[in-house]
């Protein structure tokens, strides 16, 4: 948990287009991440390259600082379908931690112009397993 004085953990909001894949980060940070279409409402994140090596999905209604041990949560398989509003938390070879909010979806299959993925993503630094400090 923050306190007062403490800093706030940076995140980022991202749109992701064409192809919804997206390099988060660099160096032992790195997220490498890959997407696919499923509908305007839900999209699936997969876990086929080096990182991620694990993916999880947050229960729902969860938000990012209720997550206060990403390691238990249910890592394993290599894909994880997510509805618009809902989080999947990604872990890498490196050992840190991603949670990765699905904003919006835009799929050109069903009317939209172009593909486009719009996520905020919260990285953990220093190892960290524990989400409780950042706000959302």
């Amino acid at each position: 948990m923050l306190g007062i004085g403490d800093q706030v953990p940076e995140f980022s909001i991202t749109g992701v287009k064409p192809g919804f894949n997206k390099h988060i980060e660099d160096g032992e940070s790195a997220f490498e991440t890959k997407w696919t279409r499923g509908s305007d409402m839900v999209i699936h994140c997969y876990c086929d390259r080096l990182s991620p090596d694990g993916i999880a999905l947050v229960p729902g209604g969860q938000l990012v600082n209720e997550i206060a041990d990403a390691d238990a949560l249910k890592f394993g398989g290599r894909v994880r379908t997510v509805n618009r509003g809902r989080m999947v938390v990604l872990r890498n070879a490196n050992g840190f931690y991603a949670a990765v909010r699905v904003v919006g979806i835009k799929d050109s299959s069903r009317g939209a112009g172009d593909d486009e993925l719009a996520i905020e993503i919260w990285i953990l630094p220093e190892k960290g397993r524990d989400f409780s400090g950042v706000l959302d």
